[in-house]
């Protein structure tokens, strides 16, 4: 069964509880609006009949009266019109006599039956309308006919009154109950509700089981454990995905054990490569966090990356400033970083112990290090600077060498300028003969031994010249001769 039928079916009790709840609602309304209608059909029943009743009554009534009205002193009979009417009275009469409903109605339609027999028996009696005592025979209708029609009247009243007070009685009562059948569908509906949902969510748990099971399987894998395994079974989704996992993760064991060992051994070559070197050598990501250090570099820059990650942030001057000019130069795509010269260069002062930075006093034993900084991109797969290697040329001889070199050009050329000054001085007394006459022949090389020491005596000053422009002190220009 595949996964979309399993989750459908999750939610079949919910649809049912829903649907359990609509035809229970359904049923009782119908049933309530049945029994409403019913009850109420009866009593508007037995109220027509009493109102046809009523009717019927107040028309025989009149027309007894119309005859009695009538000229002449003939006795009054129930004429044809009176027997149909009697008949429209009996009809309804009969309705109610079988629609007995309500509580006292039968003991108030026998006192209607009664009453309209015994207004029958005056209607239908020969001398209604005899006048008696000498009075007019309409005095008889008021004597007689008159009391048995009020007491027919009065028992339809009774009825209507009966039926009436039982439609209001029974429309309040199923108002409450429809109220508490309102209520008890509400409730109903909740439970069910309540009951359908929890067996969908115990199920839909049931189904997404081996869905955490992959879960945990790919968490485990994702934190280093090759030997986790999705163990599913089925033929839904989620199995074919945990056999997919299954079958990656088989792979990638197989080759991480065939590659792990020259990887291993490619990583430990590079860093004694890198520890080999005797200059500091860093490796840093493009947000300036250190990936890869040498052994000079961590003596150097006081960092341990095994212990603490370390970053361009962490490292202060002077060397902190430096890394971070040459990683900004590389990030912005300007190319490999190159110093021009010893201008450049950092000077680190270096304990005995190995201390540095601007804190590092100069003490007996103590030495100073100078260091030329070299930029280089490391670029990605996508051809994108993704980390630069910065290294640390330590020039701390080629400095000093430089140095001597400077000191001792200073030193020949300011030693050679007194025997210089002497020797000028003695070849021009001898030209401008001084100390004596000389031959033609003599004067002629003094005069030439005389210039070459001119030119000797250019070529130190250039040096001299020479030395102190490379430290950093202006020469002085000889404005007059000695």
């Amino acid at each position: 069964m595949t996964l979309m039928r399993r989750l459908v079916l999750a939610q079949g009790p919910l649809a049912l509880a829903l649907l359990l709840v609509g035809l229970i609602s359904q049923l009782v309304i119908t049933r309530l609006g049945q029994a409403g209608s019913r009850i109420l059909a009866d009593n508007y029943r037995s109220i027509i009949a009493a109102e046809q009743m009523k009717a019927t009554l107040v028309a025989m009534d009149h027309g007894l009266v119309r005859m009695l009205n009538a000229k002449g002193e003939e006795p009054v009979h129930i004429n044809q019109e009176g027997a149909l009417l009697q008949a429209q009275f009996e009809g309804p009469l009969a309705i109610q006599v079988k629609n007995i409903t309500e509580p006292h109605e039968d003991e108030a339609t026998r006192n209607l039956v009664a009453a309209w027999q015994d207004y029958l028996s005056v209607a239908r009696a020969p001398g209604v309308g005899t006048a008696k005592d000498g009075q007019p025979r309409q005095m008889t209708y008021f004597a007689s006919a008159l009391p048995k029609f009020e007491a027919v009247d009065r028992a339809l009243d009774r009825v209507i009154a009966l039926n009436q007070d039982a439609m209001v009685r029974k429309s309040d009562s199923a108002r409450r109950t429809a109220s508490r059948i309102e209520d008890g569908l509400l409730w109903s509906g909740f439970l069910l509700a309540l009951a359908g949902l929890a067996a969908s969510v115990w199920i839909t748990r049931r189904v997404l089981r081996p869905l955490n099971v992959v879960t945990s399987a790919v968490r485990r894998f994702g934190q280093g454990d090759l030997a986790a395994r999705a163990n599913v079974r089925g033929r839904d989704e989620i199995a074919a995905l945990a056999t997919e996992f299954n079958t990656m993760a088989n792979h990638l064991l197989r080759y991480r054990q065939s590659s792990l060992g020259e990887l291993l051994l490619a990583e430990r070559a590079t860093q004694a490569t890198l520890d080999a070197l005797p200059d500091a050598v860093v490796v840093l990501d493009n947000a300036g966090q250190a990936r890869r250090l040498n052994v000079v570099a961590g003596e150097v820059l006081h960092v341990d990356l095994e212990k603490q990650p370390a970053s361009l942030r962490d490292l202060t001057a002077p060397l902190g400033p430096v890394l971070e000019r040459v990683n900004a130069h590389v990030l912005q795509g300007r190319g490999a970083y190159v110093p021009k010269d010893f201008e450049e260069a950092v000077h680190v002062e270096v304990d005995v112990a190995g201390a540095t930075g601007p804190e590092a006093k100069v003490e007996v034993g103590a030495s100073q290090r100078v260091f030329l900084p070299r930029g280089a991109p490391i670029y990605g797969e996508s051809g994108d600077v993704a980390g630069v290697a910065i290294v640390l040329q330590d020039v701390t001889r080629l400095f000093h060498f430089d140095e001597l070199k400077n000191n001792l050009v200073a030193t020949v050329a300011h030693d050679l300028r007194t025997p210089l000054l002497s020797l000028r001085l003695s070849l021009h007394l001898c030209v401008e003969e001084e100390v004596g006459p000389l031959t033609p022949r003599q004067a002629d090389l003094m005069s030439a031994a005389r210039e070459d020491c001119d030119k000797l005596q250019t070529i130190v000053d250039d040096l001299l010249n020479l030395s102190h422009l490379e430290v950093g002190r202006p020469a002085l220009q000889r404005t007059g001769h000695l």
